[in-house]
C-alpha cells in the first residue's frame, strides 16, 4: 500500500465528516442488502468526487468500480472507512486499518463489543448509518431510507443524534418543512467518538451555524461541557433533545432529594448553566434549528425584543395570546399612535396584540404594506409572527401574492406560519416556500422555537452561567453505608452549619421518670421521632408523633412507636423527643452526588408535600457569586421570599453557599450519596431550624 496520502497527517474528525478517499470494507453490490450496499450507492448517488475504495475478497468490481480483496491490498491509505462486515470480524479490520494508518472509521455493524486501544483510529459507531455531509457531496450513509439527492437541500444545520432512527426522522422532516441541512452524523454506541466530539469538530466550520442534536446519554460529561462551551463562544446554538426522560426519573435514588433530583433533571441544569437550549419534542427540535438557521443568533436580550402577531381569525388571536403566556413571551399592547392609525384607516382591524386585521387586508397590497409599516413603525417590532388561514388554490392565489411580497420587504424578524391540511393546502405552502419568507409551521408551533430563540439572546447578554466543575470518578472501592441515623446525620450536617431544635435521645423501655427529666429540659410541644436509619422515611413509614403536650403523652408516643414492626422484623429500639416548633415557611435543602457532573444542590419548598408541590431548583457546584440568589430565584417560595423579607432571603442565601462549600469539601471517595434537610424552618427575620434531616450513600 502506497503511503501517498497518508491519513496520519489529517485531522482524524476531518477525515471522517469530509474524506477525500474512503474504503468501504464489506461493501456489497447485492442491492438486496440493504445496508453493505447502501454507502455505495448513496456515494454514487450525492455526487461523490473522492476515490472509494470497496473491500471485498469475493467480487471483483460493484457497479464498475474496482474491488480489493484485503485493506492491504489498497493502492493507498484511504482518509477514512465504512466497515459493515460481520461483528466477529470487525476488531480485525480495526487493526487493519489503524496499522495501515486510516485516520477515522464508521462501524455499521451491531454486535460489536468494546474494542482494545488503537494507535491512532478513531471510531464512530458502532451501529452506525454514518455520516451525510451534504456541503461536500460525501453521503457514507449505510441506509437508502432518506429523500432522494434531487429532492435534498444543503443548508448550515447540523444535526447529530446517537439514534440513526430518530437522526433520520428529523432529517428528513426538516427537509420537507424547506429545511437544509449541512452534516447528519449518527453516533450510534459511541465505543470512541461521542457526539460532542463532533459537536466540537464541526464548530469550527464557518458554513455551519447552529447543531440540533438528539441524546438518550451525555456519555461523556468533559467532553458535553467543553463541546458546550466552544458552541457558545462562537454563537452556533446547540438545540438538544435528550430521550428516555422519564425512564432516568424512575432511576433516582429513592430519597426526598433523589427523586426530587432525578439524572435528568441534573441535566437540565447542566444545559441551562452551558447555554444548551433544550426542546420538548422531535418537531420542537427540528423547528428551532430551523428559525436559527432562518433569523441567525440575535444578541440583544428578551427584554429588548418585541413580538408582534398578526392573524386573520379573531379565535386564533386569543389562542396565541394564550399559548405565548405559556410560552413565557410577552406581548407587548399597540401603542395609542398606532391604535388611532388603526381606526382610522383599518376600521375593520383589531387594536390589541394579536392583531387580527380580517381578510379583508389581504386583497389590498399597498394597505397590506401600510398595515405594516403601521404596526412596525411606532411600535418598534423586532419580531413579527404573521399567520395564515387555511387557503386552497384559488384563495392562495389571489389573496397571498401582495402579503408575501410585503413581508418580504420589511425591517423586522418575520415568521410566517399556515395550517397545512394537504392537499388542500398544498399550493399554499408551496407559494410561502417559493416567496422566501420564513416559515416553520403553524403560528403554535412556532412560539416556543421564538421563545428559545429569545432565551439564547438572554444567554449572550447575561453569559449562560457559572462554569461547570466536572468531577474525577469516585473511588468504587470504597463500599458506602445507608445507616446513618437521624441523630447521626445532625451530627454530621452540623458541619455545614445546620442547627437542630433541643431534643434528648431515649430507648423504647425508658422509664416513666426518664421520659420526665427529659422533656422538663424541653419546651411544649414535644414531637416524638424513631431515630432509624436514613433509608427510612420516618414520616410516611408512620414513625412521627405530632403534638405532645406533657411527659404522660410523650410516653404514651413511645408506647406505640415501640409497637410498629419495620421490614424483616425489626422494631423502634431509640427514639429521639425535640421541641416542635413553627416557622413562617417551610423548607427543602437537599443534595446528591451524581455520578456524571458531582455535587449537585437543591432547595425549594419543603414539608411533607415537598414530592408534590415540586416546588424545586437545583445548581451545580461549586456556587460562584450570585448563584445561591439565582437558585433561589427559580422556585416560587425563594422569589416570594425574596422580594418580601430581604433579610430572610440572605439568611437562605448563605445556608446555600455553606451547604455546596461543605459537599465541595467532601471527597469523592468517602462522603455524601444524598442528603434531605427537610423541613428547614424560616423565620421573617432569618433565623433557620432544620427540623428533620437523612443522610444515603454516607462511606465509611
Amino acid at each position: 500500500m502506497s503511503a501517498h496520502g497518508d491519513a496520519r497527517f489529517r485531522d482524524p474528525l476531518a477525515a471522517l465528516i469530509a474524506p477525500k478517499s474512503v474504503a468501504l470494507v464489506g461493501a456489497s453490490g447485492d442491492p438486496r442488502n440493504l445496508i453493505a450496499s447502501a454507502a455505495l450507492a448513496n456515494l454514487q448517488a450525492f455526487g461523490y468526487a473522492g476515490a472509494i475504495y470497496p473491500v471485498n475478497p469475493i467480487r471483483s468490481q460493484i457497479d464498475g468500480i474496482k474491488c480489493f480483496p484485503s485493506i492491504a491490498d489498497l493502492p493507498e491509505v484511504p482518509d477514512a472507512a465504512v466497515i459493515t462486515v460481520a461483528a466477529e470480524q470487525v476488531p480485525a479490520a480495526l487493526d487493519e486499518l489503524d496499522a495501515a494508518g486510516v485516520a477515522a472509521a464508521t462501524v455499521v455493524t451491531a454486535g460489536v463489543h468494546p474494542i482494545t486501544p488503537l494507535r491512532q483510529l478513531r471510531i464512530l459507531g458502532a451501529e452506525s448509518l454514518g455520516v451525510t455531509n451534504l456541503l461536500d457531496h460525501y453521503v457514507a450513509r449505510a441506509a437508502r431510507n432518506q429523500r432522494s439527492p434531487a429532492s435534498t437541500r444543503p443548508g448550515s444545520i447540523a444535526l447529530l443524534a446517537q439514534s440513526g432512527a430518530m437522526s433520520n426522522l428529523v432529517f428528513n422532516r426538516l427537509q420537507s418543512a424547506g429545511g437544509g441541512v449541512a452534516v447528519s452524523v449518527n453516533t450510534g454506541s459511541e465505543l470512541d467518538l461521542t457526539v460532542w466530539d463532533i459537536v466540537a469538530a464541526l464548530a469550527n466550520d464557518e458554513r455551519i451555524t447552529c447543531f440540533a442534536v438528539i441524546i438518550e446519554h451525555i456519555k461523556n460529561p468533559g467532553s458535553f461541557v467543553s463541546a458546550a462551551a466552544k458552541a457558545f463562544a462562537l454563537r452556533k446554538p446547540i438545540v438538544l433533545l435528550e430521550l428516555g426522560q422519564s425512564t432516568r426519573g424512575k432511576a433516582a435514588v429513592r430519597t426526598h432529594s433523589g427523586s426530587i433530583a432525578g439524572s435528568y433533571a441534573v441535566h437540565q441544569e447542566a444545559y441551562r448553566r452551558a447555554g444548551v437550549l433544550t426542546a420538548e419534542d422531535i418537531d420542537e427540535l427540528w423547528r428551532t434549528a430551523l428559525l436559527f438557521s432562518h433569523w441567525g443568533v440575535a444578541s440583544a436580550p428578551r427584554a429588548d425584543r418585541r413580538l408582534g402577531i398578526i392573524t386573520l381569525s379573531g379565535g386564533e388571536a386569543a389562542l396565541l395570546a394564550d399559548r405565548c403566556e405559556a410560552a413565557g413571551l410577552d406581548l407587548p399592547p399597540l401603542d395609542p399612535a398606532t391604535q388611532k392609525t388603526l381606526q382610522t384607516d383599518y376600521p375593520e382591524s383589531g387594536r390589541l396584540n394579536p392583531l387580527d386585521p380580517t381578510t379583508r387586508i389581504l386583497s389590498d397590497k399597498d394597505r397590506m404594506e401600510g398595515l405594516l409599516a403601521t404596526v412596525l413603525g411606532s411600535n418598534s417590532f423586532t419580531d413579527l409572527l404573521v399567520s395564515f388561514p387555511v387557503y386552497n388554490e384559488l384563495f392562495a392565489a389571489s389573496r397571498l401574492p401582495p402579503a408575501l411580497s410585503a413581508l418580504a420587504s420589511i425591517d423586522a424578524r418575520v415568521l410566517v406560519a399556515t395550517w397545512p391540511a394537504p392537499p388542500l393546502t398544498d399550493a399554499q405552502v408551496a407559494m410561502v416556500a417559493e416567496a422566501g419568507v420564513p416559515s416553520i409551521g403553524t403560528s403554535v408551533d412556532s412560539l416556543r422555537p421564538i421563545a428559545l430563540h429569545m432565551r439564547y439572546g438572554d444567554l449572550i447578554a447575561s453569559g449562560p452561567g457559572s462554569a461547570i466543575a466536572v468531577p474525577e470518578p469516585p473511588d468504587a472501592a470504597v463500599a458506602p453505608s445507608a445507616d446513618v441515623t437521624y441523630e447521626q446525620a445532625k451530627a454530621i450536617l452540623a458541619g455545614a452549619g445546620f442547627t437542630f431544635p433541643a431534643s434528648r435521645p431515649l430507648m423504647v423501655a425508658a422509664t416513666g421518670p426518664e421520659v420526665a427529666r427529659a422533656c422538663a429540659d424541653l419546651d411544649p410541644p414535644f414531637v416524638v421521632k424513631a431515630n432509624l436509619s436514613s433509608m427510612v422515611h420516618k414520616m410516611a413509614a408512620g414513625l412521627v408523633r405530632l403534638d405532645q403536650l406533657s411527659a404522660d403523652s410523650v410516653i404514651a408516643a413511645i408506647r406505640s412507636l415501640a409497637a410498629v414492626s419495620l421490614e424483616h422484623g425489626a422494631r423502634v429500639e431509640q427514639v429521639i423527643v425535640e421541641e416542635q416548633l413553627q416557622g413562617h415557611w417551610e423548607l427543602f435543602f437537599g443534595a446528591r452526588v451524581d455520578p456524571e457532573f458531582g455535587p449537585v444542590l437543591s432547595f425549594g419548598a419543603g414539608g411533607a408535600a415537598a414530592e408534590e408541590t415540586r416546588d424545586t431548583a437545583l445548581a451545580l457546584l461549586p456556587l460562584e457569586d450570585g448563584d445561591a440568589r439565582a437558585l433561589m430565584s427559580r422556585t416560587r417560595v425563594g422569589r416570594a421570599i425574596g422580594l418580601a423579607y430581604p433579610m430572610a432571603a440572605r439568611a437562605v442565601e448563605r445556608r446555600l453557599e455553606a451547604l455546596a462549600a461543605w459537599l465541595c469539601d467532601r471527597p469523592a471517595s468517602g462522603g455524601i450519596g444524598s442528603v434531605d434537610v427537610n423541613p428547614v424552618l424560616l423565620w421573617r427575620d432569618g433565623r433557620l431550624l432544620a427540623v428533620d434531616a437523612r443522610i444515603e450513600g454516607s462511606h465509611r
